[in-house]
């Protein structure tokens, strides 16, 4: 039987969904194929990108494969389902294509996962449920914890703020960067004694500040 094997890791890198990265979940799927001595021809990757829908060059290019008539391939390996996709209603769609166009669909981390059967595709929607699960309540538990970092005074997003700097790994509080801070109280007074904006984007362009950073300070402030 011949192969395609298909791996990814979410945005945020293999170690926030704790799992391996792409190159690994490739050597664990070839190594699986080989030592049941079938055949990987092809492999397809979409690094940093969620599961959460297909917008995945990788996937769109194994998608159009399988439309085709033309894949050389009998069979989608994944290191685990939750690679292919996170989606429930995704996935009805994904397995309903495999199993019109004759092809089948292999987990190495979830063997007993036979697309083949009823009872496996019965299966195969449960765990699917499970995965679209984790991930609606890691987009919610991420929500709340910086609802609750934001309530706390602190900043719950990643760049601070031009003119603030954070403090420690884990410190969401923000302090006054004094070099920086200079740039932008500058910025505000020239701003102010009506000098023009052509002049303050050249002054800090190619400095601290970017053209984009500038606009946002004279529209919103800090």
């Amino acid at each position: 039987m011949k192969y395609l094997i298909y791996a990814r890791v979410s945005p945020k890198g293999s170690d926030f969904e704790r799992e391996t990265t792409i190159d690994m979940q490739i050597k664990l799927c070839r190594e699986h194929i080989e030592s049941i001595g079938d055949e990987v021809v092809e492999i397809l990757s979409d690094e940093f990108y969620s599961g959460k829908d297909t917008a995945r060059p990788g996937l769109k290019q194994l998608l159009a494969e399988l439309e085709s008539g033309k894949a050389d391939w009998d069979c989608v390996c994944v290191y685990k389902l939750s690679r292919l996709t996170r989606s429930l209603k995704d996935g009805a769609e994904i397995f309903d294509r495999f199993y019109r166009c004759g092809k089948g669909f292999l987990s190495i981390t979830e063997k007993n996962l036979d697309f083949s059967t009823p009872s496996g595709r019965a299966m195969l929607g449960i765990l699917q449920v499970f995965n679209q699960f984790e991930r609606e309540q890691t987009a919610e538990n991420t929500r709340n914890k910086m609802i609750s970092i934001a309530a706390a005074g602190g900043c719950p997003y990643g760049t601070p703020p031009a003119g603030y700097r954070r403090g420690g790994k884990g410190d969401n509080t923000l302090y006054v960067d004094e070099r920086k801070a200079e740039s932008v109280k500058d910025i505000f007074t020239l701003y102010a004694s009506n000098t023009p904006l052509f002049s303050i984007v050249r002054k800090y362009n190619k400095t601290a500040q970017t053209l984009t950073q500038i606009m946002v300070l004279l529209r919103f402030g800090p």
